[in-house]
C-alpha cells in the first residue's frame, strides 16, 4: 500500500510540473503591452466623432492611428534587444510624427464638405478595417518578446493603415490627402515587408 501510494504521489508531481511548465510557455495575448496600446488606440477611435466628410475624418482617424504606432515604437526602443527592429521602429516613430504634424496642419485649414454616401461609405471601409485589424491581433502567437511582437502586431496595424489609405483615396476629394494618403501606403507596405522578412530570420 506504501509503495502504490509512493508511486501515485510521483506520478502526481510529475503531472503538476508538466502543467506548471505548459503554462509558463503559453503566453497570453492580453498580457502584451503591446497588445496594450493597440486595444488602446481602436478603442479611442470608435469614440471618434465621424463628420462624414471623408478627407477630414480620414484625417482625424489616421493622426489617431499614428499615434498608436509611435507609442508602440516607443515602447520597443525602450524595450526591445534587436537593432533591425529598433532602427524601424524609430524610422516609423520619427516619419509618423512629421505625418502628424501635416494631418493636423490640414485639419486646421479645411473647410468642412460633408458628403453623405462619401462619407458613409468611407466610414464602413474603415470600420471594416479596423474590425479586421483587432481579430487578426488576437490570433497572433505573441510570446513577451517585445521585438518579436512588434513585429507581428505592427503588420497588422500597417494593414489596417494601407486599407484606410483605400478608402480615402476612393472616396475622397482633396488631392493632397489623397497623395499623402498613397504614400503612407506605400511607405507602410514597404515596411511589412520588411518586418515579415525579420520573422522569417528570427521567428
Amino acid at each position: 500500500m506504501k509503495k502504490m501510494k509512493k508511486i501515485i504521489y510521483t506520478i502526481t508531481l510529475v503531472t503538476v510540473f508538466a502543467s506548471c511548465k505548459d503554462d509558463k510557455m503559453e503566453y497570453n495575448n492580453s498580457d502584451s503591452p503591446l497588445m496594450q496600446i493597440m486595444q488602446s488606440m481602436s478603442a479611442d477611435m470608435d469614440t471618434m466623432t465621424m463628420t462624414k466628410d471623408p478627407d477630414h475624418d480620414f484625417a482625424m482617424m489616421m493622426k489617431m492611428h499614428h499615434q498608436g504606432g509611435i507609442d508602440m515604437a516607443t515602447y520597443t526602443l525602450a524595450n526591445g534587444s534587436d537593432n533591425e527592429i529598433k532602427a524601424i521602429a524609430q524610422m516609423m516613430k520619427d516619419a509618423q510624427s512629421m505625418e502628424i504634424m501635416e494631418l493636423d496642419s490640414f485639419m486646421n485649414t479645411h473647410t468642412l464638405m460633408p458628403d453623405n454616401m462619401a462619407g458613409m461609405a468611407f466610414m464602413e471601409a474603415t470600420e471594416k478595417a479596423m474590425n479586421t485589424m483587432d481579430s487578426n491581433a488576437d490570433a497572433q502567437k505573441l510570446n513577451g518578446d517585445s521585438d518579436h511582437d512588434f513585429a507581428l502586431l505592427m503588420i497588422q496595424h500597417h494593414k489596417s493603415a494601407i486599407e484606410m489609405a483605400d478608402a480615402q483615396i476612393e472616396h475622397g476629394k482633396v488631392q493632397g490627402i489623397k497623395d499623402m494618403a498613397a504614400m503612407m501606403k506605400s511607405d507602410q507596405m514597404n515596411e511589412i515587408t520588411e518586418l515579415q522578412l525579420w520573422l522569417n530570420d528570427n521567428d
